[in-house]
């Protein structure tokens, strides 16, 4: 089995906690991550703060207003499209998620190499 098969199966199995700490790690040394990645972060942190019995929103707003700050409205704005779409449609993200990591492998990057994933810029 290859590490991307490795990860998707890794991704699928994990508990919220734990996918969470990933993504969010792997986001934050990203030079700029694309918006797929901050809105599975984004939908990461809502399903925590539903878990904890807070309303969508409670704590996560307050990361949307850096990102703004940070990344731009647009970058945002997208970001939180994807968010949508992976707590209504996670089988459509997932798909891209794994097209992401199938496109590393075939421009030659390093298996292990997640990180780069991230940062690579957006055709």
């Amino acid at each position: 089995m290859s590490t991307h098969e490795n990860l998707r199966k890794e991704f699928v199995n994990s508990t919220l906690d734990d996918t969470f700490n990933r993504v969010n790690s792997l986001v934050e040394t990203a030079k700029h991550p694309r918006p797929l990645h901050l809105g599975i972060l984004l939908a990461l942190h809502i399903a925590k703060e539903i878990q904890a019995g807070k309303a969508p929103g409670t704590d996560s707003a307050k990361l949307v207003l850096a990102w703004t700050e940070t990344h731009g409205a647009e970058v945002v704005d997208e970001a939180v499209v994807f968010a949508r779409q992976f707590l209504l449609k996670p089988q459509i993200l997932m798909e891209q998620i794994v097209n992401n990591l199938d496109s590393a492998k075939d421009a030659g990057q390093e298996e292990s190499d997640v990180a780069a994933i991230l940062e690579e810029d957006e055709d």
